[in-house]
């Protein structure tokens, strides 16, 4: 997992952010193309990419979704363009949603779905925990797939949040 061993991190769905905002700095200062610019060509473009990748990791790594997202693709439980197939219960219940949210005409009504969706959220993620700390303590990786379909539906959500 190259951007957890670049900031010197074991891999973990729950990273603590100040630490990685100062390994990041660190790590920044210590790259940045500016602090190369007596150096060669070749040692600029060199400090070029690794400061480039340590931006990139950066920003993957702080974001929970996009660090999730990261960690399944790295175990190859994730495939960019891959189809997805949620259980019909959810749908039914993201249909409704939907049909709420075509109707809903006044901030109000938004606000309450807004919320809603995020109790939505919340309850996935209480049944989820157990898998991902189960991952983050020890390795385990045989309840991977919970966060796989968790990491789908939260996705959904975010959709409809973001159509709100």
């Amino acid at each position: 997992m190259e951007y957890f061993e670049l900031f010197g991190l074991p891999v973990s769905f729950h990273i603590d952010t100040a630490d990685l905002r100062k390994r990041y700095l660190k790590l920044s200062r210590e790259t940045h193309p500016d602090f190369h610019s007596l150096s060669s060509d070749l040692e600029q473009a060199a400090a070029l990419d690794r400061s480039t990748r340590i931006t990139n990791a950066y920003n993957v790594l702080r974001d929970e979704e996009k660090r999730m997202k990261y960690i399944l693709m790295q175990k190859g439980l994730l495939e960019e363009e891959a189809r997805v197939q949620l259980r019909p219960e959810f749908l039914m219940e993201m249909m409704d949603l939907n049909e709420a949210m075509a109707m809903a005409d006044g901030e109000d009504e938004k606000d309450s779905l807004r919320k809603q969706i995020e109790g939505i959220r919340q309850e996935l993620l209480e049944i989820v925990s157990p898998a991902l700390d189960a991952f983050d303590q020890n390795g385990d990786e045989s309840q991977l797939s919970e966060v796989v379909d968790f990491y789908h539906k939260q996705r959904y959500l975010v959709r409809l949040l973001e159509q709100l």
